[in-house]
């Protein structure tokens, strides 16, 4: 293997550090460490996307739908510690193997050309040795944000990488212990240390600048054991992230249909009128929770397999446009993949993914739900003293289910939308069959 690129530690006048190469001393100050400067990180990174925003609108009026990417999903592994059963990568779409740490790290160069956030993802990315030094390197190309996805297992062994993070997103999806070992796969006793993980490094949030952030997926084996998740989140200062689990990326619409899951969305989204750290808008939530139908613009929000394969429009359809080391860049990439499998527009499709749905509300909702929801979400960063109690993921804020009416789960999109490939290429479930 070559020579590492220098990272940011390496380079010791920059960084104001004292600690040899590739190490952090105790109490060691990182560029991201003052509240000043995640503001200053924050400005940077608002006028980017505003600017992403522009050119992308541009792009839509004049008919091109390649769009300038916002955030980039790196699969760093498909590797994982744990076999959750309703994992969408537990069987990837495709095989590929990991690329070495110097390679990666190329990967995240031509990704910094194009955008300015990234979030590393799997697999468990933190079943990489090397994680450490490709999230340093993250920084050291001045991403931000920088998000990282973990099942949290691991983080005690990797915890270095939380100098570099912005935010790491912890998977937690019941407080039953013996329930959620079962959904895990891995054996007694993990759930248990997943918690006591999560409750130590939340702890640790103000002095470390990283906010941490729950994954919340909602099957139908943990409906009841949701208000309890949503309760350990705010106890312990975390903000919650819930979505719901699919079948094929769409609505689980049994799910969806069943009285305890609509009344529980009506409790989170209660709760985020009242303030509570939940991500996402209003609509947003619904959208998402209820399944319901949006345009989608996916190639604002490219995915990166581990070998670098990038897909053209987005993961769920399975097509690759290309490789990023070998066409150089993302643009060049869906240049391709418009070549291989034709010009692509806005898809009706509805895959329940929250990074889907987040870019038809970064298109159309930029200014009055995007902005703002930004600026809540860094009003919710650790240290702004801003406490709410916890118990009130508990209250019974519906008595009379009787007194609403249900929400139709999944509204059809309509079946004559004109898409520039066939229908039917886009379907893989008979829940949106075409006439």
């Amino acid at each position: 293997m070559g020579r590492m690129p220098k990272t940011c530690l390496d380079d010791r006048a920059e960084c104001g550090e004292s600690a040899p190469a590739g190490e952090a001393a105790p109490g060691a100050r990182f560029e991201h460490d003052t509240r000043w400067r995640v503001l200053r990180r924050n400005l940077r990174g608002a006028i980017q996307a505003i600017r992403t925003h522009g050119a992308n609108r541009r792009r839509i009026a004049r008919g091109d739908f390649k769009l300038r990417p916002l955030i980039a999903s790196y699969y760093v592994t498909h590797r994982c510690n744990l076999k959750c059963g309703y994992c969408t990568e537990r069987y990837p779409i495709r095989d590929t193997t990991d690329l070495g740490t110097e390679e990666a790290c190329g990967v995240l160069g031509r990704l910094r050309r194009e955008m300015s956030a990234i979030y590393f993802t799997g697999g468990e990315p933190l079943v990489r040795p090397d994680i450490v030094e490709l999230v340093r390197e993250a920084r050291r190309l001045n991403f931000f944000p920088i998000y990282l996805g973990t099942n949290g297992l691991l983080l005690p062994s990797r915890e270095r990488v939380l100098d570099y993070a912005d935010r790491v997103v912890i998977s937690l999806d019941s407080t039953d212990a013996g329930a959620w070992d079962d959904l895990l796969g891995a054996g007694g006793g993990q759930a248990r240390r997943i918690y006591e993980i999560i409750a130590h490094y939340a702890g640790e949030q103000r002095r470390r600048r990283v906010s941490l952030m729950v994954n919340c997926v909602i099957t139908r084996e943990t409906v009841a054991d949701v208000y309890g998740v949503m309760e350990f989140c705010f106890r312990h200062d975390v903000v919650f992230a819930p979505v719901s689990a699919t079948a094929d990326s769409l609505p689980d619409r049994a799910l969806l249909a069943r009285p305890d899951y609509q009344r529980l969305v009506r409790h989170i989204l209660e709760l985020k009128r009242r303030g509570y750290p939940i991500l996402g808008s209003i609509d947003s939530l619904e959208t998402l929770l209820f399944g319901r139908p949006f345009p989608c613009y996916a190639t604002a929000l490219p995915h990166v397999y581990p070998n670098g394969d990038v897909f053209y429009p987005c993961q769920p359809l399975g097509r690759v446009g290309g490789n990023l080391l070998e066409l150089g860049s993302i643009a060049a990439v869906y240049r391709e993949g418009e070549r291989k499998f034709g010009p692509w527009k806005e898809c009706w499709r509805g895959c329940a993914l929250y990074c889907y749905v987040l870019t038809a509300y970064y298109m159309h909702h930029f200014w009055d739900q995007m902005v703002l929801e930004s600026v809540a979400q860094f009003a919710m960063q650790p240290g702004t003293g801003r406490r709410l109690p916890a118990e009130a993921a508990l209250e019974p804020l519906y008595e009379d289910p009787s007194s609403w009416e249900p929400s139709d789960p999944v509204a059809v999109p309509p079946t004559r939308l004109v898409y520039d490939v066939p229908l039917a290429q886009l379907v893989r479930s008979e829940q949106l069959s075409p006439e």
